[in-house]
C-alpha cells in the first residue's frame, strides 16, 4: 500500500498498512492495563500498555490514546492537533450512544469516535479495515465540528475484571473520553461503538472532561 507522506510517521502492520495513533495493539490483556494519573481528565485512569505488542487490532482504540485524541484535540490517526476550522467526525447511528449529561440537562447523542482531519478522515474512509466494515453495515457521516461551544466532553469510569478489579472498584478510573454533540440531530440506531470496552462496567459522569 502506498502511504501517504504525512502519515509515513505512523508504524505499519505485516501488510505495510499504516496503524492511526489511536489503534490498540494486541488485545486488551489483564496484564497489559495499570491504573495511574492521566492529565486529560485531571485524575486515575486505565491505561494500556501495548508498547511492546506487534500485532494492531484495527478494530478497538488503546484507552489512553482514545483520551488524548478527544480531550487535546488530535487526529485519531496521525496525531496532530487538529484547529476547529478542520475537525472532523466520522458518525452512523451504530456508533452513538445516548447519554444524559447533567450538566446539559438532557440526553444528548454522544460518540466515542475521537476527531479526524479532513485528509485523514477521507484516507481512513477508503482504507481503515474497521471503517469499511462498519460501511457495509450503516451510512457513515463524515460532519464537521467547526465550534468547541457545540461539543461537550464527558467521561466514562469503571471498573475492570482481574488484578484491577478491587483497585478500580475503589477508584473509579477514567476509560473513555467522549464527545457529546448536543445541537447535532442523529437518529437513534443500533449501539456499536469502534472503542471496544474494556472487561468489567463502565458509566458516563455529569463532569465534562474540561
Amino acid at each position: 500500500m502506498e502511504i501517504p507522506d504525512w502519515l509515513a510517521h505512523l508504524s505499519v502492520d505485516n501488510r505495510g498498512r499504516p496503524v492511526p495513533y489511536v489503534n490498540r495493539w494486541g488485545s486488551e490483556k489483564g496484564e497489559l492495563l495499570t491504573i495511574r494519573h492521566d492529565p486529560h481528565v485531571g485524575g486515575p485512569a486505565i491505561f494500556c500498555d501495548d508498547e511492546h505488542e506487534t500485532e494492531p487490532d484495527f478494530k478497538a482504540q488503546n484507552m489512553q490514546r482514545q483520551r488524548e485524541c478527544v480531550a487535546a484535540g488530535l487526529c485519531q490517526v496521525c496525531a496532530r492537533p487538529i484547529p476547529w476550522s478542520r475537525r472532523f467526525l466520522v458518525i452512523s447511528g451504530m456508533s452513538v450512544e445516548w447519554v444524559h449529561v447533567q450538566t446539559l440537562g438532557r440526553t444528548v447523542p454522544v460518540v466515542t469516535e475521537p476527531w479526524l482531519d479532513e485528509r485523514c478522515a477521507r484516507f481512513a474512509m477508503e482504507r481503515c479495515p474497521g471503517l469499511i466494515r462498519r460501511a457495509r453495515k450503516a451510512e457513515l457521516t463524515l460532519v464537521p465540528i467547526r465550534r468547541q461551544k457545540d461539543t461537550q466532553l464527558v467521561v466514562s469510569r469503571g471498573w475492570v475484571e482481574g488484578e484491577l478489579e478491587e483497585a478500580s472498584r475503589e477508584l473509579e478510573p477514567a476509560m473513555w473520553c467522549k464527545i457529546a454533540l448536543p445541537k447535532l440531530t442523529i437518529r437513534k440506531g443500533p449501539r456499536g461503538t469502534g472503542a471496544g470496552t474494556g472487561a468489567g462496567t463502565e458509566r458516563d459522569t455529569a463532569d465534562p472532561a474540561r
